[in-house]
């Protein structure tokens, strides 16, 4: 799970789009929601946008505190998440 701390480096992709409230010095404390940024990427088809997640995931760096991008990366890397079979219970799974 995400976690408090602070932000002690930070840099998006350069690619993606990235919504996000923090940036390095920025303290996120645990009365906030866990989500300090949104990592937005578009492509002509699925495999495409994957391709692209996952880069702007191995791109994207945050140091000071958990994020849950290591997740993400599984997520994105799974074979079923990529073929678009999956069900409300694959989250659980990881």
């Amino acid at each position: 799970m995400p976690g408090k701390g602070t932000v002690d480096y930070y840099r998006e992709p350069s690619f993606a789009r990235v919504d996000s409230g923090v940036q390095k010095g920025t303290d996120v404390g645990i009365f906030y929601d866990p989500m300090i940024s949104k990592l937005i990427v578009w492509g002509e088809d699925r495999n495409i946008a994957l391709q692209k997640m996952r880069k702007a995931i191995a791109e994207y760096k945050i140091g000071g505190l958990v994020t849950n991008l290591p997740l993400l990366k599984r997520i994105v890397d799974n074979q079923d998440f990529s073929k678009f079979d999956y069900d409300l219970q694959f989250i659980s799974k990881f």
